[in-house]
């Protein structure tokens, strides 16, 4: 799974790793983190490399001479950025009927959310997967983490 977009100051708390995967090893240098700012960029670095990750992925390893680098381990960097963009819904939940993916103790599901209105106002979310034989609606409060749906690629 990768995203269209990443919000690059999600992935401050990540930096250091990032920019060891890159490496390939962990560095005691310090690193230091400077972001663009409108939120197009984010540049990871230490005394000797520079990791700039681009809100759209675009990765880019290279020395402080300017001298592009490979990057060691750029599936898992990949990985960790798609990990720090998913959303935890008690701190901010989808717009009414907004396709998302959730993710729960048992997997990843496409969804749509919705607040019932009959239902004195409780948030759910309807898996789509399920539909095809019955609806299986999934309590709000059982969903650990969300992404748009329109941000996904799979």
């Amino acid at each position: 799974m990768y995203l269209k977009a990443y919000g690059v100051k999600k992935m401050i708390p990540i930096a250091k790793e990032l920019l060891e995967l890159a490496l390939g090893f962990n560095t005691e240098r310090e690193v230091l983190i400077s972001i663009d700012e409108k939120g197009r960029y984010i540049e990871i670095s230490d005394d000797c490399f520079i990791l700039t990750i681009n809100a759209d992925g675009e990765v880019t390893f290279e020395s402080t001479d300017g001298i592009k680098i490979d990057i060691a381990n750029l599936k898992r960097i990949m990985h960790l950025l798609a990990e720090t963009q998913w959303r935890d819904p008690k701190v901010e939940m989808p717009e009414q009927d907004q396709e998302v993916f959730i993710k729960t103790s048992s997997g990843i599901n496409r969804a749509t959310y919705y607040v019932d209105k009959i239902d004195h106002g409780k948030q759910l979310f309807d898996l789509e997967y399920m539909q095809i034989n019955h609806p299986y609606i999934l309590p709000a409060k059982d969903v650990d983490f969300w992404l748009p749906a329109d941000n996904v690629i799979l």
